[in-house]
């Protein structure tokens, strides 16, 4: 793992740097070692050439094995309840093309282990309810937790003066369409996927 670089992804303006957060001794040998299986153990080329080619039965192959690598960080990660508390699998496989296309060679559980620790800090710690931000027909699951952190932001920048409740009112969908509007994101008033990037920035973190 290159400990000493930090890597610049280009969606959204994301950087993200190299650690882990989760404790691999719990599930690897005395010597730390242990078996990659599935498309983690596969070279980020693979994933990148895959994504290129359209072919469907290798990305569901990667984005499975991101999914329960994350599950399994998740359980094993302490006071972590959530590590993707809104990201969408769509996105996450977004930011690991970019890395991959950077450093082709790592392995692909390098990269989603990177990845992991961009979103450390934004984790959610306990258990969270989750609500619809919207209607049946028109709507975002959100996990209460990210939805008062939503609406903290957006009352620093001054769009939001209700309560910071993790309730999705009336009020919250008019800040939200007016942060969008300021921001050339698609007027919604729902919190998609780039309006929470906007909202809720990761913070690349700096080696020592």
């Amino acid at each position: 793992m290159r400990a000493h670089r930090i890597l610049a992804l280009l969606v959204f303006g994301l950087a993200w740097s190299p650690a882990l957060p989760v404790d691999r001794a719990k599930a690897a040998d005395s010597n730390g070692a242990y078996a990659i299986d599935g498309g983690g153990g596969a070279p980020c080329k693979a994933f990148t050439d895959s994504r290129k080619a359209g072919n469907a039965k290798a990305a569901d192959l990667f984005a499975g094995w991101v999914d329960g690598y994350l599950s399994a960080a998740n359980k094993n990660s302490p006071d972590t309840f959530d590590l993707t508390p809104w990201q969408t699998t769509d996105l996450l496989l977004a930011l690991l093309e970019r890395y991959c296309a950077s450093y082709p060679e790592d392995l692909f559980e390098i990269a989603v282990n990177n990845m992991i620790q961009a979103l450390h800090p934004q984790r959610i710690i306990a258990r969270s309810d989750k609500l619809l931000a919207g209607n049946k027909e028109k709507g975002v699951p959100i996990y209460r937790e990210t939805l008062q952190r939503v609406q903290q932001s957006l009352s620093d920048q001054g769009f939001y003066k209700g309560s910071i409740d993790g309730n999705y009112s009336k009020a919250m969908h008019a800040a939200l369409s007016e942060f969008q509007k300021k921001n050339g994101i698609n007027v919604t008033g729902l919190p998609d996927q780039e309006s929470l990037f906007r909202l809720l920035p990761l913070k690349a973190k700096k080696p020592d």
